[in-house]
């Protein structure tokens, strides 16, 4: 950027601070010149209320005895203020019947501009040197600027906050893949459901009472009526035709599914502790 010129054909400032004054807004920046010309002795005339002018560019009017000063305030921090603001002003003075101008500037002047002002005396330019030596106390660092860099390693907190966010995700997806495979394994080790109707049993037959378990046993065992029965249905060239015959199942048959149902908890509880 060094020697660059902007569109306005301002070249950037050899020494860009960053101190509190370089901060100050516009209206705060003209209340503090006013204050000082006050302090000298001047009665001053606020006209631009923070960059607004309404009186050709003039921020402040000037008055002691015979004085008659126009005052323009600017916060070049960036680019150097060049000369057709000097001669800008000297127009307005003349317009206005002043007896001199000023400018004062936070930042910097271009060699042109301070030409324009020794070829006219009625011309003043203050810079940011001077000007920090009216106002010590604003010539201290600012931390203003460190308010809007962020943090260091705050990005990389982000993405891997972003991260979590998907590994997290996938934790579920997979804890939920894994209650529904222990679900099909349970669901497919059970026996088959008794089907035989009711109106097929012989009349007059009295269920058997089965033992009463306890609600451990009951968890783990499958109760008697769940377990099937195999009902085998006699052809019809019988003498004893349409006589249904029912076999109970064996005890070795029920310690089998018994078997299958306890194997089938001990999955579901080795992959999903919620249960």
């Amino acid at each position: 950027m060094a020697g660059r010129w902007n569109r306005r054909g301002a070249p950037p400032v050899e020494n860009r601070r960053y101190d509190r004054l370089s901060q100050v807004s516009p209206s705060a920046f003209e209340q503090l010149i006013a204050d000082h010309y006050r302090k000298l002795g001047y009665s001053v005339e606020r006209v631009g209320r923070g960059g607004a002018h309404f009186d050709g560019g003039i921020d402040l009017k000037l008055r002691r005895g015979s004085e008659f000063i126009v005052v323009q305030c600017k916060r070049e921090n960036a680019n150097k203020v060049t000369h057709n603001v000097g001669h800008e002003l000297l127009g307005v003075m003349c317009t206005q019947g002043a007896t001199a101008a000023v400018v004062v500037n936070t930042g910097e002047f271009t060699p042109y501009a301070r030409e324009t002002a020794r070829g006219d005396p009625r011309l003043t330019l203050v810079d940011g040197d001077e000007l920090r030596q009216w106002f010590p106390e604003l010539a201290m660092p600012s931390d203003v600027t460190s308010a809007h860099v962020p943090a260091e390693g705050s990005h990389r907190r982000r993405r891997g906050g972003r991260r979590d966010a998907k590994s997290n995700g996938f934790g579920a997806f997979a804890w939920t893949a894994a209650a529904f495979a222990a679900l099909l394994v349970w669901q497919c080790s059970r026996p088959a459901p008794n089907r035989a109707d009711a109106s097929m049993r012989p009349s007059g037959a009295v269920p058997e009472r089965r033992p009463q378990h306890s609600a451990a046993e009951a968890s783990i065992q499958i109760s008697s009526e769940q377990l099937p029965s195999t009902a085998a249905v006699v052809p019809p060239d019988r003498p004893d035709a349409g006589v249904i015959e029912f076999r109970r199942t064996t005890d070795a048959e029920r310690a089998e599914w018994a078997r299958r149902n306890a194997e089938a908890m001990r999955v579901i509880e080795s992959t999903t502790p919620e249960f």
